[in-house]
């Protein structure tokens, strides 16, 4: 809850170890600077919180520099089905973690089963178990990666 008796939109709350920045306030960290969280430290998104990396950002997952985060959302196509695989190219070289979720023609989470491999940044999503690729479904997909 916002405590309106600061009128910057930055403040040290009174009587706490606690930095505030209210509704409007921001934070800049200048060319060269560092936000740090020691071990045992932590940085926490509270639910409804966005995280944005823009274009070109960097970060790094286990000390790894990580390039993108990329993602979308792609529909079987006929050909796909017929070949029972499809590929999505991520336009990333080598990936550190990637999601893959299917949806069938009613919007039903369907993955299970499915073969869900990554070749050099290519994800390829074929026929297994019970799951078939099958037209017109949707694969979502995100990765992580340079």
């Amino acid at each position: 809850m916002a405590n309106t008796t600061h009128a910057q939109g930055v403040y040290m709350q009174q009587g706490a170890a606690e930095l505030v920045v209210a509704s409007g306030g921001d934070i800049t960290v200048e060319s060269g600077g560092d936000i740090n969280a020691e071990s045992g430290g932590s940085i926490t998104l509270a639910s409804g919180a966005d995280l944005t990396l823009a274009a070109g950002a960097t970060f790094s997952v286990n000390g790894a520099a990580q390039k993108s985060v990329v993602g979308g959302i792609h529909t079987v196509t006929a050909g796909e089905a017929a070949a029972h695989t499809l590929d999505i190219v991520t336009g990333l070289t080598t990936l550190t973690t990637f999601i893959v979720m299917v949806l069938d023609t009613g919007n039903n989470e369907i993955t299970v089963g499915a073969d869900i491999t990554d070749t050099t940044g290519t994800l390829t999503v074929a026929d297994g178990g019970a799951f078939a690729v099958t037209e017109n479904y949707l694969v979502h997909w995100f990765a992580v990666g340079v």
